[in-house]
């Protein structure tokens, strides 16, 4: 067996430093990347509420802004995490708590629950249901004229 010189060791020690420090700038540039696309996709025209948002609030909605539609809390809180928007000093599950009351909390004014544990922005989903409904009854109304159409009348004998 060869024993390792003080030289590899140290070269090692360096080496095991750098990869820490090049994870951690990875990170940071990943977080800063979300951040950018965050503030690119945030739409300064959508109404805004007469309250001021908190930080917490502006942070989730922006994460369900840049989302493809209605996510789960779990998303949510992973998105969070990730991007560093929330601290919290219990680590990912206060992360979790305060997002889940920021949710509840802001239910009626800034988000809607959508399903089974899926919450979306009010405005966001509210605009894509009155597309829906438009189409429903625009359907409705010619279905109605289609089966009037097809109804003959029949003489009374």
């Amino acid at each position: 067996m060869m024993r390792r010189t003080s030289v590899e060791r140290a070269a090692r020690r360096e080496i095991a430093q750098l990869t820490r420090q090049k994870d951690k700038i990875e990170r940071r540039l990943n977080m800063l990347h979300n951040i950018l696309i965050e503030m690119e996709t945030y739409d300064s025209s959508e109404p805004s509420s007469s309250r001021k948002m908190g930080a917490n609030q502006i942070a989730i909605a922006s994460i369900l802004r840049s989302g493809n539609g209605a996510m789960s809390v779990r998303d949510i809180a992973n998105r969070v995490y990730q991007t560093g928007r929330i601290k919290s000093a219990n680590g990912h599950r206060g992360i979790y708590a305060i997002v889940q009351t920021v949710l509840r909390r802001n239910a009626k004014t800034t988000f809607i629950k959508v399903g089974t544990g899926k919450w979306e922005l009010r405005e966001r989903y509210l605009a894509s249901k009155g597309i829906e409904k438009g189409i429903k009854q625009y359907f409705k109304a010619t279905r109605k004229e289609r089966t009037e159409g097809e109804k003959t009348t029949v003489p009374a004998v």
